[in-house]
């Protein structure tokens, strides 16, 4: 008998290992930024967010790791948001806090104090699971492996309603954002910049190639920078051939890179040396906003946006 309840205390150990690349830990942190554009002009506005998983919680009897909203280069002014667990079949379950929202404005934010399914890492190719309150079921498109600081993990890339090809890597979540499931861009960007625990950090590597870090996406032109390569984009409103005219030379190293509202990257252009006039055929575009990042060695040296009739 004895031999039968000592099994019976160790099984929740047992299981718990057996997740490989947990997403619900202690002391696992998720950066990201909502790159908004203001328009007619082409300022870009940089919100960051940090999202740290800490301390556990009971609710309902099952355990929780909790989730706190701080500020993105310490930790501090914590708010906590809600609680994640994750069971032993792979699926992921947020309980929010009353009245706070997930990650965002365009959030399917789902009722305050119930258990909704966040993430499935069980599914395969062609399976279906559906988010609350989203109205449509999430379909996965296709899988590979990604690997994360040595080691292959598991990667997804999935679809719902009209939205873009999503991606989500096990034990990271959706590279939009941990609670990005629920969520969609509307005239924005959305990133997760990097995550981190204790045993390893992971860059997004669409951050990487802007030449920006975890905590400098797109805000690492210097006043300096910005009066060497000062830049003049016509016609605007375009409709075949789009200028890129620098008023000095072009910063070394450097490349154009051309986005639609969703963030997808559509096109790069490397930019030769001492060029001051850059030509990009434009016409088979569809119409809408569109917009471009001139990434030199010392990152994002210029950005904004335009219009294709």
């Amino acid at each position: 008998m004895k031999k039968l309840i000592l099994l019976f205390a160790i099984l929740p150990i047992i299981c718990s290992a057996q997740i490989e690349f947990p997403l619900v830990k202690d002391g696992g942190i998720w950066r990201e930024v909502n790159m908004g554009y203001n328009f007619p002009s082409s300022e870009i506005t940089y919100i960051f967010s940090q999202f740290v998983m800490q301390g556990d919680t009971i609710i309902d009897s099952l355990l929780y790791k909790k989730v706190f909203s701080v500020d993105y280069n310490a930790k501090v002014n914590s708010i906590y948001i809600g609680a994640i667990r994750e069971t032993i079949d792979e699926k992921v379950w947020y309980v929010k806090t009353n009245g706070s929202p997930l990650s965002g404005p365009f959030c399917h934010n789902g009722p305050s104090d119930i258990p909704v399914l966040l993430y499935d890492f069980s599914l395969e190719v062609g399976d279906t699971f559906d988010l609350y309150d989203a109205g449509y079921p999430i379909i996965v498109m296709s899988m590979d492996s990604a690997e994360i600081d040595g080691q292959w993990r598991k990667r997804w890339y999935y679809k719902g309603n009209d939205l873009p090809l999503r991606e989500v890597i096990k034990g990271i979540g959706d590279t939009k954002g941990l609670f990005f499931p629920f969520c969609y861009e509307f005239e924005s960007s959305h990133l997760l910049t990097c995550y981190e625990d204790s045993n390893m950090f992971w860059l997004n590597p669409v951050v990487a190639s802007m030449g920006a870090d975890c905590f400098s996406v797109g805000i690492k032109k210097t006043e300096d920078q910005s009066k060497s390569y000062t830049l003049n984009v016509f016609p605007n409103p375009v409709s075949n051939s789009l200028n890129f005219e620098f008023e000095n030379n072009t910063p070394e190293n450097s490349f154009i890179i051309i986005y639609n509202p969703l963030g997808e990257q559509l096109l790069t252009k490397h930019i030769s040396s001492n060029k001051k006039l850059v030509n990009i055929d434009f016409s088979d575009y569809n119409s809408g906003i569109y917009f471009y990042r001139i990434i030199g060695d010392n990152g994002v040296v210029n950005a904004g946006k335009f219009l294709k009739l």
